[in-house]
């Protein structure tokens, strides 16, 4: 088997609030022998599928929110693209760690 994917209910024993189910569903999968450039091209894929599917459009309204997925996606490390949004210190000291 080189490639999978399982969709499975996950309930983590936190407090709950009307901004945070401790309950969701959570997709994992696997694909043997990508790097993670083509796990990235994939999982944009998937989910752009999905919303097209879903919404009948990349362009939609998410509560308050604008959200528009289909222009390029920004990837990078995680950190470095926090800290070009924020003025974290803690953040600065973490990517000068870095190496």
């Amino acid at each position: 088997m080189k490639k999978f994917m399982t969709w499975v209910r996950v309930f983590r024993n936190e407090n709950y609030s009307d901004e945070h189910l401790p309950e969701h569903i959570a997709m994992e999968w696997y694909a043997a022998y990508w790097d993670w450039k083509q796990g990235m091209r994939f999982m944009r894929s998937m989910y752009k599928d999905v919303l097209q599917k879903t919404f009948g459009t990349l362009q939609f309204q998410l509560g308050k929110f604008n959200v528009d997925m289909s222009g390029e996606w920004e990837s990078g490390i995680m950190l470095k693209l926090f800290a070009s949004t924020t003025e974290s210190t803690f953040i600065t000291r973490q990517l000068k760690g870095c190496r």
